[in-house]
């Protein structure tokens, strides 16, 4: 037969278990919260809206490309969230029923490239490579073409995977 006092000292352990369970609880998920959101994201790169089809200029007509800024919205880091981060810039454009993007990141050393309207290219200012309308390279120390971006339209919404890409190198890789 358990004695009172054995009794009552096994009671308080469990009833301190279990608070002490109770109150470990959120911590727990607290802590856990960052992992279990990443189980939910799809992997791969999401395509971010850059501008309306309506906006695009036509190249063949000879407008010139615009340059817009690809923003993501809502970004979640951990537990802090930004309602707005920029990622880049994009040059984006109409040739026909086309559209077409390009990263304004130099691939050779990772300048900003400009768009010339006299000369009708693009032009990096830091070391002159320079790349044709549709982004080939033309002269220059650029090791390759300006690099192109995957392109969706829907609802009348263009949006664009934007990525970055190895600098300094001949093929194309993302980072």
């Amino acid at each position: 037969m358990m004695q009172r006092r054995t009794l009552l000292k096994r009671l308080a352990g469990l009833l301190m278990g279990a608070m002490g369970a109770v109150l470990a609880t959120p911590a727990v998920l607290y802590l856990l919260d960052p992992l279990r959101r990443l189980r939910g994201k799809q992997p791969g790169v999401p395509a971010l809206p850059v501008a309306r089809l309506d906006q695009l200029p036509d190249l063949d007509r000879g407008e010139a490309p615009l340059r817009q800024s690809v923003v993501a919205r809502d970004v979640r880091d951990a537990w802090t969230r930004f309602p707005e981060v920029r990622q880049g810039s994009v040059w984006v454009y109409r040739r026909g029923d086309q559209v077409f993007c390009l990263s304004t990141v130099c691939p050779h050393a990772g300048c900003s490239v400009d768009y010339d309207e006299q000369q009708r290219r693009f032009v990096c200012p830091c070391h002159r490579s320079t790349f044709s309308l549709d982004g080939k390279r033309q002269d220059g120390p650029s090791p390759r073409d300006m690099d192109s971006l995957e392109v969706q339209v829907r609802q009348g919404q263009v949006f664009c995977r934007y990525q970055r890409f190895r600098l300094a190198t001949a093929s194309k890789e993302a980072i």
